[in-house]
Parts: C-alpha cells; sequence; structure tokens
C-alpha cells in the first residue's frame, strides 16, 4: 500500500464513522505504535501538531 492508498482509507473511515469515532481509533492505533516503539511520538507540519504521549498501563487494567 502507497501513501495516497493509506490516505484515501482514512479518509474514508471518516465519512464511514464519523470524526470522533474515526479520531479515537487512530489515537489508540499511535498510542500502540508508541508503545511498541517504546517512545512518545510529535508530529509536526505546517498545518499543525499531533503528540502522542503513552501512559503506564498496569498489567490488571490491560484487555
Amino acid at each position: 500500500m502507497d501513501k495516497r492508498q493509506f490516505c484515501e482509507q482514512i479518509a474514508e473511515a471518516i465519512k464511514q464513522l464519523g470524526t470522533e469515532e474515526a479520531a479515537g481509533c487512530m489515537a489508540r492505533s499511535l498510542i500502540c505504535m508508541a508503545h511498541a516503539a517504546k517512545n512518545d511520538f510529535e508530529f509536526m507540519c505546517d498545518q499543525g501538531v499531533v503528540a502522542v504521549e503513552r501512559h503506564v498501563v498496569p498489567e490488571s487494567d490491560k484487555h
């Protein structure tokens, strides 16, 4: 899959799920990526900033 296809899939998900639901799914995915990398992320561009900050989740609270 290339970037354009990925962006088109995200745009379609926003249309089908709605803004808040799609953003929630994307946020959880970014948080999972940050946990896997053991690193917080910050993405900056001319249109804005997105920061992903990991929280420690106790084993007893994990699904």
